[in-house]
């Protein structure tokens, strides 16, 4: 039977246990350089600049916009970058589709997770790219050493999912037309009482 002491000494020590392990998830990303890829669109140019803010706010990590003119296909060459489910599903080699949106995502998370260490996160809400007519769900995408490097990095994303619907774009392309687009990412954001 353990005394009072002892039980209060086994206390603290797991709860000086917990908050270290704590403290060092939070901090696990602070001081470090992330680099987000994303094509040379508007609607990828907001969207990495909310996803950049949102990251760096909530981990420390610094985000760098790396600018790709070429479409990246279903490849993402940097820790992490946007795509759209459709570019996926082309870049698979087995020719699966779902009958809807969501099955075509639940195809391509899986093959993607399965044969080329690519993580597909929860969907931004929006259907991209814009204007085109085969749009599809678009979707932050992270390589599986990147998700290691940072890891709690996809919590941070995920909490974005769902949260640009196509409404919320059109509307923040519009305010990017006219301003600056880092302000209008954290307009968005402080908006949605995410910063």
């Amino acid at each position: 039977m353990l005394t009072m002491r002892q039980k209060t000494a086994l206390l603290f020590a797991a709860s000086f246990f917990l908050l270290l392990t704590l403290t060092s998830t939070s901090h696990s990303c602070v001081g470090r350089i992330l680099n987000l890829t994303v094509n040379n669109s508007a609607e990828q140019q907001v969207v990495a600049h909310i996803m950049a803010t949102y990251i760096t706010e909530r981990t420390g990590t610094t985000v760098n916009i790396v600018n790709s003119p070429n479409t990246m296909g279903a490849e993402c060459p940097t820790d992490i970058c946007i795509n759209y489910v459709n570019t996926g599903l082309s870049g698979m080699s087995t020719q699966a589709h779902g009958s809807n949106a969501q099955e075509n995502y639940s195809l391509v998370k899986e093959y993607y997770n399965d044969n080329e260490d690519l993580v597909w996160l929860k969907p931004l809400g929006y259907r991209g790219p814009v204007q085109q007519q085969n749009a599809s769900m678009a979707v932050p995408v992270a390589n599986r050493e990147s998700l290691v490097k940072f890891p709690i990095l996809h919590r941070v994303i995920n909490k974005l999912g769902s949260l640009i619907d196509d409404a919320s774009l059109q509307t923040l392309l519009q305010q990017t037309a006219g301003g600056d687009v880092e302000t209008v990412a954290k307009d968005f954001l402080k908006a949605k009482n995410l910063i």
